[in-house]
């Protein structure tokens, strides 16, 4: 999100195995707060695999630099009412799927930092 929350962007990438990229999203969500553009990014990230029909029967890493919004995803009840219900899509969108999330720094986080930045311009 810029300053301001008056606009944001969200971004990331989906990787193999053995670490090539399959796709990419970079995204206008309009404004908010930045915790709300990390919901989304997983959110989209994990819709992109289903399009992609990578889900079924394999497991999934999802890395985020945001650690409140992992916290939140694995127990809803930490969630403030104001996100709850983007966090209970996110929570219902893993039924029967084997995806870890693991909290990663900003650091390591740089490319999908940078579709996020070039989307922002």
């Amino acid at each position: 999100m810029v300053s301001g929350w008056e606009k944001g962007v969200i971004g990331g990438l989906i990787r193999n195995s053995r670490g090539l990229l399959l796709q990419w999203f970079s995204e206008s969500v309009g404004g908010g707060p930045s915790i709300l553009a990390e919901l989304l990014a997983i959110k989209r990230g994990i819709f992109l695999m289903e399009e992609l029909d990578l889900v079924p029967n394999q497991r999934f890493i999802v890395e985020s630099d945001s650690s409140t919004a992992l916290k939140w995803i694995q127990n809803p009840g930490l969630s403030p009412h104001l996100h709850l219900s983007l966090v209970n899509d996110i929570v219902s969108l893993l039924t029967g799927k084997d995806i870890i999330f693991r909290h990663i720094l900003r650091a390591a986080n740089w490319e999908a930092d940078k579709l996020v930045k070039d989307g922002i311009g």
